[in-house]
């Protein structure tokens, strides 16, 4: 890698929290061969290219951190799925370098069509509090935000396709719980109760026997009991209420 191009990768790394082992073998000499991270040099040099694109249209700076981030997450998410640092989400990121996605405060947005229509679809990261107040606070920065960088998105509809929008998750959680308060924000319209997205997400391990996940959090265990008792979890798809 030329010396100029891993300055700015070494940079780029550090402002997303990249962990220093995978930032190291990115930024040397050797071959990477191993679990994507080849893809993942590939994926963050176009991620250098399009700071270019977010300077031109004025997008702040944390904004574009706060989006590429992406990468550090996924490559940790791999590591609690793998035990070992990868990369194996490049059919996803390909949405944030190209200026479609975007990390504001808890949530992002990324701009699509649903039906010929012009549509934001909302996607919850692994890491997002959904504290109600931060909820509220991203959803009115991105009102904002697509109004002054993205005008024709202003006034679409908010999507959102999620396991934690399930409406199975109501005798699951308490009524307390900060999922139930985020999916009560939505309008619920289609449910795929089969839909096994929630493997990944709750437990890391997306095709495990239930005999085999992990039981490390209060929701891993409620969800265990629920689902060997015969209940279901599933997904569901909703519009924000405005």
């Amino acid at each position: 890698m030329e010396s100029k191009m891993k300055c700015k990768m070494k940079e780029l790394c550090r402002e997303i929290r990249m962990p220093e082992e995978v930032t190291e073998r990115l930024c040397g000499d050797g071959a990477l061969q191993d679990c994507g991270l080849k893809n993942l040099r590939n994926h963050l040099e176009a991620a250098l290219e399009a700071k270019e694109k977010y300077d031109a249209l004025g997008i702040p700076e944390n904004i574009y951190f706060d989006t590429m981030a992406v990468f550090s997450r996924f490559v940790r998410e791999h590591h609690a799925s793998f035990g070992c640092y990868g990369f194996d989400r490049e059919w996803w990121t390909h949405r944030q370098t190209g200026l479609k996605l975007f990390r504001i405060g808890e949530l992002e947005y990324e701009m699509t069509e649903e039906d010929g229509e012009k549509v934001i679809s909302v996607h919850i990261p692994s890491d997002a509090c959904l504290e109600p107040a931060l909820c509220q606070e991203s959803y009115g920065k991105a009102e904002m935000f697509f109004k002054k960088y993205f005008p024709e998105y202003a006034d679409c509809d908010y999507i959102c396709d999620s396991w934690m929008l399930s409406p199975y998750l109501k005798e699951l959680l308490d009524e307390n719980s900060r999922i139930l308060k985020f999916q009560q924000e939505y309008e619920i319209r289609d449910v795929d109760p089969e839909s096994r997205a929630y493997m990944q997400w709750i437990f890391r391990k997306e095709d495990a026997d239930l005999a085999e996940v992990p039981q490390e959090t209060s929701l891993q265990r409620r969800a265990k009991r629920w689902l060997e008792a015969g209940g279901k979890i599933g997904s569901a798809c909703g519009i924000l209420k405005r």
